[in-house]
């Protein structure tokens, strides 16, 4: 019910709200030991900070869902991740990088049905907006096109390196 909550807030962007009622689900998931209740508060605790450009918060915790997404085999929730280090990396002036992680996203997104949320849908606008800013139109969409062949493990590498032990 709290992840519910935060989902909400996060789509609402009442950040601050969700950060209090996230952190709360994913202590109690910590507490049950639920990875994929971990991963999915993470995705969203992840994609609030990257809106708040609190950058180092939603790195670590869009890093760690994304080592969860991966192991369990969940290309949605991996998309949520790479369109939040998308973001990430964007504000970073890391934009290539940031490209791929949005064409990773999209890919990962078809892969597991899923469809685009509205917070999603904004960090991806705001990481397409900086890097149309830096890049010229060509090496965009070549980035998107790599990003877009990358699998599941592929795509984790690319925005978090090697995976950590869980």
């Amino acid at each position: 019910a709290l992840f519910i909550l935060a989902e909400g807030f996060l789509h609402g962007g009442r950040y601050a709200d969700v950060r209090g009622v996230g952190g709360r689900a994913l202590g109690l998931a910590r507490a049950t030991g639920d990875k994929e209740v971990i991963s999915l508060v993470l995705a969203r605790l992840g994609i609030a900070a990257a809106h708040e450009r609190r950058l180092d918060a939603a790195s670590e915790h869009l890093a760690e869902a994304l080592e969860h997404a991966r192991a369990l085999g969940f290309p949605e929730t991996a998309a949520w991740c790479c369109e939040g280090l998308a973001l990430v990396a964007a504000e970073r002036r890391d934009t290539v990088r940031a490209a791929r992680l949005l064409g990773a996203g999209e890919s990962l997104r078809r892969t597991g049905g899923g469809v685009v949320q509205p917070a999603g849908a904004a960090a991806r606008e705001a990481a397409l907006s900086t890097i149309n800013r830096t890049l010229p139109l060509e090496e965009v969409e070549a980035a998107l096109e790599a990003g877009r062949g990358l699998s599941l493990d592929d795509a984790a590498t690319e925005a978090i390196g090697a995976p950590r032990a869980m």
